[in-house]
């Protein structure tokens, strides 16, 4: 059994030591490829130094999340890799971790992704969009929450942040490499999204535990404008939803953003959207006949 571990990294020198280490420390090896989208905090240099054994992919600009995975995505798949392992630069593993994740597809080969618990880095709490997001999205797992005590090996979710994703080779396969739709943020909820949609599950496993370091970071007015774009392209490019659908859709969460945020920005984000349509509706085409296999991804 063969593991590929790809972590993109951009500027990520502070986590950089307790990253990669985590990786040498793990119960089942893993072999590692970072991409570098053009850190200029000396992140390359370190990691070639005190990591020699990763494969480093030095990037001439940063290529966002989505296109510097397609990079290590297809690099597993040319060279036989049986698993992968999506790692934030800003997140670390247990020593158990990706052994009690691949023992988990396993017994459960349904599921075409798998999460560990994320928690933040002071070991404390799991973190507050993980406990917004996939957590809030089985009820059996919220009432196991409470109780503390977990029955299920695996929990079923619509999506789950990709700072800790175990993909099966043969999913990657199936579903294709991360849109290019993406600038930045949205990737991984649009690739569950297809996930689902091609027949396959996507599940949290709460007794596996890994780090998401990232409690005290605070959004910004900006971001969550932007945000507020990254959900309309989800909306247009998600392959269950019409487009009747995403555009009753759209329509109610601009209206909704434009309440919140008593401004009339988020109609320039509708505006962006129709300015990139067709490549838009190419990219949710490929995402329905051709299974992710995006020419430019």
């Amino acid at each position: 059994m063969k593991t590929l571990t790809i972590i993109v990294t951009y500027n990520g020198m502070r986590w950089a030591q307790r990253c990669l280490q985590s990786l040498r420390d793990s119960e089942v090896h893993t072999d590692i490829y970072v991409i570098d989208n053009g850190s200029t905090d000396g992140t390359q240099a370190f990691i070639r130094e005190h990591f020699p054994e990763a494969v480093m992919v030095q990037n001439a600009r940063n290529e966002g999340f989505g296109r510097a995975n397609n990079r290590g995505l297809r690099y597993a798949l040319e060279h036989g890799y049986d698993y992968v392992y999506l790692l934030n630069e800003d997140a670390w593993i247990m020593p158990s971790t990706l052994d009690e994740l691949i023992t988990c597809h396993r017994n459960h080969p349904e599921f075409g992704l798998l999460s560990p618990a994320q928690w933040q880095a002071d070991g404390k709490a799991l973190d507050r969009n993980f406990l917004k997001g996939p957590c809030s999205q089985n009820h059996r797992l919220q009432s196991d929450l409470q109780s503390g005590s977990f029955r299920e090996e695996v929990y079923e979710v619509e999506t789950v942040m990709a700072a800790h994703w175990l993909l099966p080779a043969s999913t990657i396969r199936k579903i294709g490499f991360f849109s290019p739709t993406y600038p930045h943020y949205g990737e991984d909820d649009d690739y569950t999204a297809r996930l689902r949609f091609h027949g396959l599950q996507a599940g949290v496993v709460m007794t596996a535990r890994a780090v998401h370091d990232r409690q005290h970071r605070q959004e910004s007015k900006e971001q969550l404008f932007y945000m507020h774009y990254i959900c309309i392209l989800k909306l247009f490019s998600n392959p269950s939803l019409s487009m009747g659908r995403a555009w009753y859709c759209c329509i109610g969460y601009t209206l909704k953003a434009i309440r919140r945020h008593r401004s009339l920005r988020p109609v320039g984000n509708v505006v962006k959207v129709l300015k990139r349509w067709r490549t838009i509706r190419r990219n949710r085409l490929i995402s329905i006949h051709q299974k992710g296999n995006f020419p430019s991804a």
